[in-house]
């Protein structure tokens, strides 16, 4: 079982078991098309984004060179029906590649939140995407609108 799954797994387990992240919106069939971050959170993550992901990933974030896109069809395709608290482990295990696990909760959470801006998907008029690993609820990528 690779890292990446084993670490969203281990993550979205423990969310589940603490019975957390109803307050956002753990109700079933959640999807990042219901608005899962702030504008003001986008903001945040673009600058981490400045600062961290585009030295390999570019200013796009499109990725080359056997790095792996974070936006369109490379995304979907490797998130297609993921949850964001696997998302959330796989960016905290893996990234920086340098310095994997380095930054912040917040600021894993933040560069979601510019992630899913980056790729069309709605904000929503309140509530941040949780900086708490264990809060983040069973919320899905999925790449179609509902």
């Amino acid at each position: 079982m690779s890292k990446r799954i084993v670490g969203g797994v281990v993550v979205a387990s423990l969310a589940v078991a603490a019975g957390v992240g109803i307050s956002w919106g753990a109700e079933a069939g959640r999807t990042v098309w219901d608005g899962i971050y702030t504008e003001a959170q986008a903001a945040r993550g673009q600058a981490v984004l400045t600062e961290q992901c585009v030295l390999c990933h570019g200013e796009t974030m499109r990725g080359g060179g056997g790095v792996p896109s974070a936006v369109g069809p490379e995304f979907m395709f490797n998130w297609k029906d993921k949850s964001v608290a696997e998302l959330f482990a796989y960016l905290k295990m893996m990234m920086p590649p340098t310095a994997p696990g380095s930054l912040s909760d917040q600021k894993y959470a933040d560069v979601m939140a510019v992630l899913f801006k980056m790729n069309g998907f709605p904000a929503s008029e309140g509530n941040d995407i949780p900086a708490n690993p264990e809060a983040l609820p069973d919320v899905r990528i999925t790449p179609d609108k509902p």
